[in-house]
């Protein structure tokens, strides 16, 4: 059962992992999925278990301009996102990046 919780509201990758609490737990944990497991091992794992990764968490992972292309890329495939998913994701992740380069909180509304 790779991806679990763990204490009060936290979770973890693992029976051993650390166990991450507060904002961005889940992300953290699965974050450390991806580095402990690699790219292949951490697709083919993370569907195991009761604690799955879903479509809300990729959405997370896609407005966090920290998240990488990797990570979004391997997500994309564990929770089954269609291509037009993935380019939805991708053209919203980049007007946020814009925004922030630009010194605005969030993106402007479509014209």
């Amino acid at each position: 059962m790779p991806l679990q919780r763990c204490g009060e509201g936290g979770w973890r990758w693992g029976k051993e992992g650390k166990c991450y609490t507060g904002p961005g737990a889940k992300k953290k944990a699965i974050k450390q999925g991806i580095v402990i497991e690699g790219p292949k091992k951490f697709a083919a794992k993370a569907g195991e278990g009761e604690e799955a990764i879903t479509k809300g968490d990729m959405h997370d992972f896609g407005l966090d301009s920290e998240s990488t292309l990797e990570e979004l890329t391997i997500l994309a495939e564990v929770v089954g996102l269609s291509l037009a998913e993935r380019m939805a994701l991708d053209f919203t992740r980049k007007r946020i990046e814009e925004a922030r380069q630009d010194g605005d909180d969030k993106p402007n509304s479509a014209d």
